[in-house]
């Protein structure tokens, strides 16, 4: 006797079929839409953070961040909804590829002129959100993509900071990923441009040298390191590094915003100095090895 199929799991109008990952907060699904005929990847906030109004208020920050740009280095959003008592979610484009961390793991660091063709399509995303009044505050290699064109995708605008939050903040709140955070940023100060210019640096220097420029046994001494002190010389890492763009990934770095790049349009034209003329240099994805047959 056959039994009749049970209907997928649902979110909203979206069909779940399986699971892509998880956050500290939130479960990402490979879904269907049934509407637009199409997969698309669905973000969903876990109940018990749901139910908790900062968790709202973030969500929905989130989702008019990411429903105001539109840029082909940044994921494209689609839809959310849902309520606090049941599934807030956001409905985004399916990337198929993989985050640059695993990449970076694959092939080790980066030449120079490869890593001005990642830094030139993250540089204009960053520019393109901040144009919208849009800091983003947790730029990591989980939040940079690379789909099956080679092409750079940036994700997830949860800890972002936009033009349109009103609210005056009487207490410190410190959020972000502790091995790319700006100074400013640590101390609970005002973010701007400059902040993610710090972490894009950060990126930078770990894809070149293959390790962040700070580490530390707990997050509090991480975040001293950033505060106070100064990043070990990527030529320690990469003997055959120019001088120039150590210069360049020194001034990202600098403690004090004021002495950073000003925007990501100077960064753009620094970057546009490592780009080969007489070529278009693409990432290329690299597949691990063939195991051979017995």
């Amino acid at each position: 006797m056959n039994h009749p199929k049970e209907p997928a799991p649902r979110v909203g109008r979206y069909e779940i079929k399986r699971g892509l990952g998880r956050g500290a907060s939130s479960r990402v699904y490979l879904a269907y839409d049934p509407t637009e005929g199409r997969d698309v990847a669905i973000k969903v906030l876990d109940r018990e953070f749901a139910a908790d109004l900062k968790n709202q208020e973030r969500f929905e920050r989130e989702a008019k961040a990411m429903a105001a740009l539109s840029h082909p280095n940044i994921v494209k959003f689609f839809d959310h909804g849902g309520s606090h008592d049941n599934h807030l979610f956001l409905v985004m484009e399916v990337i198929r590829g993989s985050h640059i961390g695993t990449l970076h793991r694959k092939i080790g660091s980066f030449p120079e002129t490869i890593l001005a063709a990642i830094g030139l399509e993250l540089a204009s995303a960053l520019s393109h959100a901040h144009s919208f009044g849009i800091i983003h505050r947790d730029l990591k290699p989980e939040n940079v993509l690379i789909d099956k064109k080679s092409q750079i995708r940036m994700i997830d605008f949860s800890l972002s900071k936009t033009k349109w939050q009103r609210k005056l903040q009487l207490k410190k709140i410190v959020e972000g990923t502790p091995l790319y955070m700006a100074p400013e940023q640590i101390r609970g100060e005002k973010c701007d441009p400059r902040t993610d210019i710090y972490a894009f640096g950060v990126l930078m220097y770990e894809l070149l040298t293959k390790r962040p420029p700070f580490l530390g046994t707990t997050a509090q001494h991480i975040l001293q390191k950033h505060l106070r002190e100064t990043p070990p010389p990527m030529r320690n890492y990469v003997k055959t590094l120019s001088h120039d763009l150590d210069s360049f990934m020194q001034k990202l770095l600098a403690k004090n915003p004021d002495d950073r790049f000003p925007n990501m349009i100077s960064i753009i034209h620094e970057l546009s100095k490592w780009e080969r003329k007489d070529t278009v240099i693409r990432i290329r994805q690299v597949e691990p090895p063939k195991k051979k047959s017995k």
